[in-house]
């Protein structure tokens, strides 16, 4: 075997001349597309509500003479019924609808960043109106008692913050030792 089978016969090609492209294809060919499916994303999520399983409320009416054994008399007195509750918008959730993970949608955002030209601020346009909805339907669903409040508030990124302690004055630092105390014995 000579030194000329041992060199890689791709190095000093001219292949990539022959491509029809640079890259792989985007996910999002246009802003219209994007704000199409993430669209699509919103209208699956409010036609598919969750179901929530909830004892019923109310008087049940049983007459005297009945012949019920102790299991369907629970069931009357106790029903179990499923309650349709509206799903909040998600962020991961929409992600994974149109076939992206989080990481790739921020990536696809921060480079938006900068980008003066007419389809960058669509996108990026597209992208604020999403998340402005996404956290406007979990602000309110914590308000409206559909989506757990202290959920919602960390998720939202909402936090309390109250001094009531220092009155915005520095803590004091306050430094104890203790010693022992020697035998007696």
């Amino acid at each position: 075997m000579d030194i000329q089978d041992k060199i890689d016969k791709r190095i000093g090609n001219q292949f990539w001349k022959m491509r029809d492209k640079d890259g792989r294809n985007k996910i999002f060919e246009t802003p219209e597309a994007l704000l199409s499916i993430i669209n699509e994303y919103f209208e699956w999520v409010d036609n598919n509500p969750f179901e929530k399983a909830e004892q019923k409320k109310g008087n049940t009416i049983i007459p005297k003479e009945n012949n019920l054994t102790d299991e369907q008399f629970k069931k009357i007195t106790n029903p179990i019924i499923n309650i349709p509750s509206k799903r909040p918008y998600e962020f991961g959730e929409l992600c994974v609808f149109m076939g992206v993970n989080s990481k790739y949608f921020n990536d696809f955002e921060d480079g938006l960043k900068g980008k003066t030209d007419d389809i960058s601020k669509d996108f990026s346009d597209i992208i604020t109106y999403t998340r402005d909805k996404i956290h406007s339907s979990i602000v309110m669903g914590g308000l409206l008692g559909t989506v757990n409040p202290m959920i919602a508030s960390r998720i939202a990124g909402l936090k309390d913050r109250q001094d009531i302690t220092s009155n915005d004055n520095e803590l004091p630092v306050i430094n104890i030792s203790f010693q022992s105390k020697p035998d007696t014995e």
